[in-house]
């Protein structure tokens, strides 16, 4: 798998110190095998570092760009996701956008959230790159690009100075070039205009041992301060920011084109993400992963295994455990997209939920822990029918059960 060695921070340029997290080379999440190509199983280094001048945390490699041509993430079928874009709309018009106005939105997907403001009679335009997306299923009223967001990108196509808000939800963090990204957004912006970004919150991930978010496509991570001062470098001024519950922990943040007197700001966001607390979170990532995998290794000597979620963080668990081919039987998700193809390192099929019902495998581990809530919810039958799910969202691994 091609990738670039980084020896510099992106935002600051000192040189990089040796990692605080190392998890050698392992299974990219976000590819698919597919019969064909298991035994061409794609991986790369994944190692964590700090910068030691302004604190901003980041991999020290950075995966070649045609890897986001084939981005598969899509969150319209979740309905958790859809909360989530629901509250940022709801942001954006509280800013007054509506008829008239432009939104621009970078790593539109689906389409989604652009189809909200074109609901409230504002022009939505969307850049989405990835060659997965089906441009001409995007919901009317919406323009979308299929191109990077890139300072060229903006000039191209007549977008300078035209935006009201723009919006990026969980697509800086995947960003190499995160001053040139920042400067784009600035360019597309009017005079008076904000930008509203969601990113992971890497306080939370330190501190709920969130390990499965650090992966390969994740270049850097930020909490509010390196975020704040990497939009301040190009003019653009925090004005709100408030935690999220979105991927088990990120900001939410506006920035606007004008300075604020006193942003507004959630007291669950805490202050910079020191060094000083990597080495427990080492431990404690240790100990999660290894009891994950004896986990797996019980209930599969006792029955059938499948793993519900199929997203790049079940391929970063599976790997950073030392799971083996095989030891999870197969895996479900709704997105449809990934029926058919194989997740990386247990190099089994991903299937329909309605496939999995049928099969009705004894033990199911809830892989895509943001969701817990909704997949144990939507999915009483499996439980009435004698089925358990274990929960990964700590290291308890909790039974769920029917009764």
């Amino acid at each position: 798998m091609n990738h670039q060695r980084i020896i510099a921070c992106r935002m600051c340029k000192a040189p990089l110190d040796e990692p605080m997290l190392d998890f050698g080379e392992i299974a990219v999440g976000g590819i698919y095998l597919t019969a064909e190509t298991l035994a061409d199983e794609p991986r790369a280094p994944l190692a964590v570092h700090r910068c030691p001048e302004c604190g901003l945390v980041q991999l020290g490699a950075a995966m070649d760009e045609h890897y986001y041509k084939q981005y598969m993430f899509s969150g319209g079928h979740v309905a958790a996701y859809k909360r989530y874009i629901e509250h940022v709309a709801e942001i954006v018009t509280a800013l007054g956008v509506g008829v008239g106005d432009t939104v621009i939105e970078a790593g539109s997907n689906d389409g989604s959230f652009l189809a909200m403001m074109a609901d409230a009679g504002a022009r939505g335009v969307g850049f989405e790159p990835a060659d997965t997306v089906r441009r001409d299923q995007f919901p009317q009223g919406v323009e979308v690009i299929g191109d990077y967001f890139t300072e060229d990108a903006v000039a191209e196509h007549n977008l300078e100075g035209a935006a009201t808000v723009f919006v990026a939800r969980h697509v800086l963090e995947h960003v190499d070039d995160i001053h040139g990204f920042v400067a784009a957004i600035r360019k597309s912006l009017g005079e008076r205009a904000w930008a509203v970004l969601e990113v992971p919150d890497v306080a939370s991930i330190r501190r709920d041992t969130v390990v499965t978010n650090f992966f390969h496509e994740h270049l850097s991570y930020f909490d509010l301060t390196t975020l704040t001062r990497l939009m301040a470098e190009h003019g653009l001024h925090l004005t709100r920011a408030q935690w999220s519950d979105a991927h088990c922990g990120s900001i939410l943040a506006v920035f606007a084109t004008e300075p604020c007197a006193a942003p507004k700001i959630d007291a669950k966001l805490s202050g910079p993400a020191a060094d000083d607390g990597w080495g427990p979170f080492a431990q404690r990532a240790e100990a999660y992963l290894s009891g994950f995998a004896e986990q797996v290794r019980q209930a599969r000597s006792a029955g059938s295994v499948a793993g519900y979620g199929a997203a790049q963080r079940t391929t970063m668990l599976l790997g950073m455990a030392g799971l083996d081919e095989g030891e999870i039987d197969f895996f479900v998700d709704a997105n449809r997209d990934y029926h058919g193809l194989y997740v990386p390192v247990a190099r089994r099929c991903v299937r329909s939920p309605e496939d999995w019902i049928a099969t009705m495998p004894d033990t199911t581990f809830i892989l895509a822990r943001a969701f817990e809530n909704d997949i144990v919810q939507s999915n009483t039958d499996y439980l009435r029918r004698g089925g358990v799910f274990i929960s990964t969202a700590d290291e308890t691994f909790e039974r769920i059960t029917a009764t």
